[in-house]
């Protein structure tokens, strides 16, 4: 087993500032992405329901979030 903890989000969600911008991390272990849409910054689990597997990578903007192996969007 490994000791090594997962990352958390640990930039300032100001950052955030633009429609489409959101950056990924770890909440208690589980996969996370923050985004601002128009409603403000929301959150969601960074998994694709279909592959399981990370959708969102790092940081960044976009549209909307698309799974890469199903090209389905997850929002």
């Amino acid at each position: 087993m490994s000791s090594a903890r997962p990352r958390t989000i640990s930039r300032p969600l100001s950052e955030l500032k633009n429609l489409g911008d959101y950056i990924t991390g770890y909440a208690g272990g589980v996969p996370v992405v923050v985004m601002r849409n128009e409603a403000g910054l929301v959150g969601f689990v960074n998994v694709c329901r279909h592959r399981r597997h990370e959708v969102m990578k790092g940081r960044g903007n976009a549209r909307v979030m698309r799974c890469a192996i199903t090209l389905g969007p997850m929002i």
